[in-house]
C-alpha cells in the first residue's frame, strides 16, 4: 500500500508558476502541490500585491481543490488589484465553511458583505463551481445569487461605451 499523500508530491515548476494579466510569471504553488504562504503579483505600475494564502488553504479538500483552480483562472484574467478584492473575499467564504457553515450560505454571506464589490465575486465563484461540478453548492441558491441585481449605483462608463448605438449618438 502507498502512501499518496501530498507532502509525496513534488511539482514540476511548469505546475507551480503561472502568467498573470500583467505578463509577469508567479509562483502560485509550492513542491507539495499547496498553496504558498505569501504570493506576489506585481503589476505593470511597479507596485506589487501581496496575498497571503494560511486561511484559504485551510478549506476542506474539495473546495481547496477547486479555489486552487479558480485562482489559475483569475490569474490570467484579472489585474493584482481585482485579484486582491477577490482574495478577501474567498478568504471570508472560508472562515466561515471552516466555522460550519454551508458553502451556499457563505458565498450569500459573502455577496452581502458590500455589493459594489462582492457580487460580481461571488457570481464568479458560483458560476465557476457550477461549471466545474462542485457537490456542496444549492443550484437554487446559485441561481438566486446569479439573479441578483440593482446591487451598485455606480454608472460602468467602460459598458456604457461600447454598448452604444445610433439612438444615442457617435462613439466617443
Amino acid at each position: 500500500v502507498t502512501d499518496n499523500s501530498s507532502s509525496d508530491i513534488s511539482l514540476e515548476p511548469v505546475e507551480r508558476f503561472f502568467p498573470i494579466r500583467t505578463g509577469f510569471n508567479v509562483e502560485l504553488f509550492n513542491k507539495h502541490g499547496e498553496f504558498k504562504k505569501l504570493v506576489k503579483l506585481p503589476d505593470d505600475t511597479g507596485n506589487v500585491v501581496f496575498l497571503h494564502f494560511d486561511l484559504v488553504s485551510s478549506a476542506d479538500a474539495e473546495l481547496n481543490e477547486h479555489i486552487k483552480s479558480f485562482y489559475i483562472y483569475l490569474l490570467s484574467r484579472y489585474i493584482p488589484g481585482s485579484i486582491k478584492v477577490m482574495h478577501i473575499l474567498i478568504q471570508g467564504l472560508i472562515e466561515q465553511t471552516n466555522n460550519g457553515v454551508s458553502v451556499d450560505n457563505a458565498i450569500e454571506n459573502m455577496a452581502r458583505t458590500n455589493p459594489n464589490y462582492s457580487v460580481n465575486t461571488a457570481k464568479k465563484l458560483i458560476r465557476y463551481l457550477i461549471l466545474n461540478e462542485y457537490q456542496g453548492l444549492s443550484l437554487e441558491k446559485a441561481e438566486e445569487i446569479l439573479n441578483l441585481g440593482g446591487y451598485t449605483t455606480g454608472k460602468n462608463s467602460y459598458l456604457t461605451l461600447f454598448s452604444l448605438d445610433e439612438e444615442m449618438g457617435p462613439f466617443t
